[in-house]
């Protein structure tokens, strides 16, 4: 069963910047991060871009935190998994899972778990119609980076 308490809400536009892909002239990318929900992540995208976020979302994801690393050298890495993609009427959704329980890592350092913190994403992506070379997106609110990589 969930509960509501278990959801981080974040609800914050980004838009991502490409400035040259093979299929052709500079274009924006936008999407939007719904919610934490303990391990996975809610991106959601406007229904006209979601061939591209589909193609982009399943390339793979890995996880860079500077809002969990607080200081240490290296900043915490882990891989992702897209667990779903869906189309709506209006919008298309990933759900992604990373393998961190957030709410677990707030409450065992007895901090109080922000409405909204800052989220940087940095879409990478290599293929034969599209080249999204380490682009980055920052959102209000942050320490998060979700990298997308292409598994070779």
């Amino acid at each position: 069963m969930v509960h509501i308490a278990d959801f981080v809400e974040i609800d914050d536009p980004i838009r991502l910047y490409v400035p040259q892909t093979v299929a052709g002239p500079p274009m924006t990318f936008d999407c939007k991060v719904k919610y934490v929900l303990k391990s996975t992540v809610l991106l959601q995208f406007p229904i006209e871009q979601a061939d591209l976020a589909q193609s982009v979302v399943t390339a793979g994801m890995e996880l860079e935190s500077e809002f969990l690393k607080r200081g240490n050298e290296h900043a915490l890495r882990m891989p992702t998994t897209v667990k779903a993609f869906k189309r709506e009427k209006n919008t298309a959704s990933a759900l992604v899972e990373i393998p961190f329980d957030f709410k677990e890592y707030f409450r065992r350092r007895h901090v109080r778990i922000p409405a909204r913190f800052p989220v940087r994403v940095t879409f990478f992506y290599q293929g034969e119609q599209k080249n999204l070379q380490g682009q980055s997106i920052n959102m209000s609110g942050g320490g998060m980076r979700l990298t997308v990589y292409n598994h070779v």
